[in-house]
């Protein structure tokens, strides 16, 4: 299962690599790869190309781990403003709110929501 999360605002990028970084500190069983999003480079140019504010993850599908990461998600997000929209490119789409923490009934219909996705 992959989701897309993208981060709203100017510093997109940073929430986006801040993240990650957040996400690998979590060790969350089942996240198989978190990574930042980036255009192609261009060619003939050295290195990659550039940052996007948002994050490519992908797990082994169940709504536990699905939870694990909404519920990381969460608590990333106390502490920015702003929001983050999770897509599964299924056309499942939940916009999570920055700010403040997600009540466990959320963070339950959310995954839940997209568990139940084919």
């Amino acid at each position: 299962m992959e989701f897309k999360l993208t981060f709203d605002g100017d510093n997109a990028t940073q929430k986006a690599v801040a993240f990650k970084s957040f996400v690998d500190e979590q060790r969350v069983s089942g996240i198989e790869s978190v990574e930042v999003e980036q255009t192609a480079g261009k060619p003939g140019d050295q290195g990659i190309g550039t940052f996007l504010g948002s994050i490519i993850t992908k797990l082994t599908g169940s709504s536990e781990t699905i939870k694990s990461l909404v519920g990381v998600i969460s608590k990333f997000l106390e502490l920015f403003d702003g929001h983050l929209v999770m897509e599964d490119g299924k056309g499942g789409k939940v916009v999570i709110p920055g700010g403040k923490k997600l009540t466990p009934e959320q963070i339950e219909n959310i995954a839940v929501t997209f568990s139940n996705r084919k």
